[in-house]
């Protein structure tokens, strides 16, 4: 055999383990660019919420009352006028007044002692609708001195049904406003209620952050040192440090901002707990749970990565070496 020729062979066999481990290595590293999607929460400003227009966001979206307690004002005028509520989410509720008190001569249609469940149309010239036909569940008024609460029994299911009721002066069909209710906006998909829960975008990464919001009546709010674990929140629960090193559990008003400095060895799967009063007429108990999950990767997938790229470096250099010892062979019998 030409030995110029068994020369090469044995060069290429050389180079062919370098080479190969320097493309296995040399896949780019994935970048992160932060938490995105579902569980990503942008800062807002929290305004007054003013009594006669309590609703919130921007002009053409459907509005969300932010707190609780705000009653709409409809007064009666010649020629009639409107007034909008806005159902609370967290109690199923809202509240208006139409100025009756003692010796008023304002009434209200249709009557909240007689006609709990009812309400009226548009117009305010019929008032014999039932809400649940409107909203998809039944509801009732009642009255205590000058305001008016409407309460359903249990979250909507129609959220585009609008409930009205008429504020009229006793005597006169001229002199009227007309109160609407409109049903809330849908949740943002980190926002925490009574009858939902929370699943934030994963955290793949160092130097993340993810929150989630916890706003409404609620008794109880997760803290760094009740950190549950599995989708479930069961079992007895953990300091978020035991859990995550370093990673930090921070409350701003309603928002809960959880940051992640550095990935822990093991995956973990975090579950936190916002605790509610059930505002559902027959609730199966008088509070209830929203359960906010994240999970959270582990470097120990990077280890096995290495392992698998060093295992594959070895199966080659193997090869390489069984070529040697082949054209070694045949130059000694050549």
């Amino acid at each position: 055999m030409d030995r110029r020729f068994l020369i090469a062979c044995i060069a290429v066999a050389f180079a062919l383990p370098t080479a190969c481990v320097v493309a296995e290595n040399s896949k780019p590293t994935p970048v992160l660019k932060g938490v995105t999607g579902a569980g990503r929460f942008e800062r807002t400003k929290n305004g007054a919420v003013e009594a006669a227009s309590d609703s919130a966001g921007p002009v053409g979206v459907q509005p969300r009352r932010l707190s609780a307690g705000v009653v709409t004002q409809c007064r009666p005028l010649q020629g009639g006028q409107k007034a909008r509520a806005v159902l609370y989410s967290y109690l199923l509720d809202a509240q208006f007044s139409c100025g009756i008190g003692t010796g008023s001569t304002v009434e209200l249609q249709p009557d909240p002692t007689t006609a709990r469940g009812k309400c009226c149309d548009a117009a305010g010239t019929n008032c014999t609708l039932n809400i649940s036909d409107v909203v998809g569940v039944t509801g009732s008024t009642s009255q205590d001195k000058e305001v008016v609460t409407l309460k359903l029994d249990d979250v909507p299911t129609n959220l585009k049904g609008q409930l009205h009721f008429k504020c009229v002066t006793k005597g006169t069909e001229s002199e009227y406003c007309i109160v609407t209710v409109d049903m809330p906006a849908p949740f943002e998909e980190n926002q925490c209620s009574f009858d939902r829960n929370v699943k934030l975008t994963p955290i793949e990464g160092p130097n993340t952050e993810t929150a989630f919001d916890c706003r409404g009546p609620v008794t109880s709010v997760p803290t760094d040192a009740q950190v549950f674990t599995g989708d479930d929140c069961t079992g007895n629960p953990s300091k978020l440090k035991d859990l995550i090193p370093g990673a930090t559990l921070e409350k701003e008003s309603n928002i809960f901002r959880l940051r992640v400095a550095a990935l822990p060895t093991t995956a973990q799967n975090l579950c936190f707990k916002c605790i509610y009063r059930d505002p559902r007429t027959n609730a199966p108990a008088p509070t209830a749970t929203c359960k906010v999950t994240v999970a959270v990767a582990g470097t120990s997938k990077t280890t096995t990565a290495s392992t698998t790229s060093a295992a594959e470096g070895i199966t080659v250099k193997s090869f390489a070496a069984v070529a040697f010892a082949f054209f070694s062979s045949a130059a000694l019998h050549s």
